[in-house]
């Protein structure tokens, strides 16, 4: 707030006037990783539960389409900001940040792999990844409560266990008892709550995907598109900031950190001055974002439940009109260029939402106390 403060001190100094350098001038992008393997077999009755024969790397692992997938989106980012950004790195313009989990790291070093090529020529291969291993930032995963979001939080438990208790999940669970029941045993593990049946279906995804041979009949029907099954797993990503308890949390510390380096730049106060910072994810890391911002599942933005995908990203960009700063979010879900242009997302505060305003509408989930206070630990 200190630095919001500090912007309408600046802005009445200077009365806000218009300015050479008027658009876009900052932007952060949150991006989930590329296609990784399975985390783990799907149950005792998995036939492709052998890691050395089926998942080259080993299991939650970048594969080379992942890594493939990051080195496209950071050539799509590189037209995107080229003018923030120019040609050539500099970590006084760009900033990155990972999630200390490899397949995210990965992912961060072939998105600049992507962005700043060697030569107008150069394609993706594999060794392109050693060059960017000391440009990417990382915290250890326990004390990550910004971007990992694996740091215990009591508050956020709470939420989750009232979302959890809620009479809509608990009506889900019920209703569909036989279904599980039939579900665990074709699987061979428990499937007991709404969160089984999407790790479920992420592993059957992910294996159809692969094209193995034997692939279960039973399994086929369940990863159509539609089915009642995919409806379930797709709802378990409606917990992620679905209430302000929540979402005060994950993602509360990640907008605030966010639009604390806006009220910065407007202000003429961020050091270094940098003009992109890139997140390096997971797919809750977006659900979170989306859900915080109230946009999941929203038929005003045109966005029906889902999983994010691979290297899906939301894109926060702080533009200046004429000494007015106002921000706008994109939500990019496909892969490479777009199928139809990119529109900002209907915040609580419309789709060019004033930084002011920001904060207003969405005072609920930006927290203002340290994580241990918040979480009351």
């Amino acid at each position: 707030m200190k630095c919001l403060l500090l912007f309408f001190a600046v802005c009445l100094v200077h009365q806000c006037a218009g300015a050479p350098g008027d658009g876009l001038i900052f932007a952060h992008v949150v991006f989930r990783h590329g296609d990784r393997n399975i985390y783990t077999p799907f149950g005792k009755n998995d036939p492709f539960s052998n890691e050395i024969k089926y998942w080259p790397g080993g299991f939650q692992q970048l594969t080379d389409l992942g890594r493939q997938q990051q080195y496209e989106l950071g050539q799509y980012l590189a037209k995107r900001y080229r003018k923030l950004i120019g040609n050539k790195y500099s970590d006084s313009k760009v900033y990155c940040r990972s999630t200390n989990i490899t397949r995210a790291m990965l992912s961060a070093y072939n998105t600049l792999a992507g962005m700043f090529p060697s030569s107008s020529k150069e394609k993706w291969n594999p060794n392109l990844e050693s060059k960017w291993t000391s440009q990417v930032n990382t915290i250890p995963e326990i004390e990550d409560f910004v971007l990992a979001t694996k740091k215990p939080c009591k508050q956020w438990l709470d939420g989750h266990t009232e979302v959890a208790n809620s009479p809509e999940m608990k009506n889900i669970v019920s209703d569909n008892a036989a279904l599980f029941e039939k579900w665990e045993n074709l699987a061979g593990r428990p499937i007991k709550k709404i969160g089984h049946v999407n790790v479920l279906y992420q592993t059957l995804k992910i294996e159809k995907m692969r094209g193995f041979e034997g692939f279960p009949s039973w399994a086929e029907e369940l990863v159509k598109e539609g089915t009642n099954f995919e409806k379930i797993a797709f709802k378990d990503f409606e917990f992620y900031g679905k209430t302000p308890k929540m979402a005060r949390i994950r993602p509360g510390f990640l907008l605030k950190e966010i639009l604390e380096r806006f009220s910065q730049k407007a202000s003429g106060s961020l050091t270094p001055d940098r003009s992109l910072w890139l997140y390096s994810a997971h797919d809750v890391t977006i659900a979170n974002i989306l859900g915080g911002l109230g946009v999941y599942n929203d038929p005003k933005n045109n966005l029906q439940a889902h999983i994010p995908p691979y290297s899906s990203c939301v894109f926060f960009e702080l533009h200046r009109n004429k000494g007015k700063y106002h921000i706008e979010v994109y939500y990019k879900r496909d892969r490479g260029v777009d199928k139809r242009p990119l529109q900002p997302l209907r915040l609580r505060c419309g789709p060019k939402c004033p930084l002011n305003e920001f904060y207003d509408k969405y005072n609920d989930i930006i927290p203002t106390k340290s994580f241990d206070e918040e979480c009351h630990n």
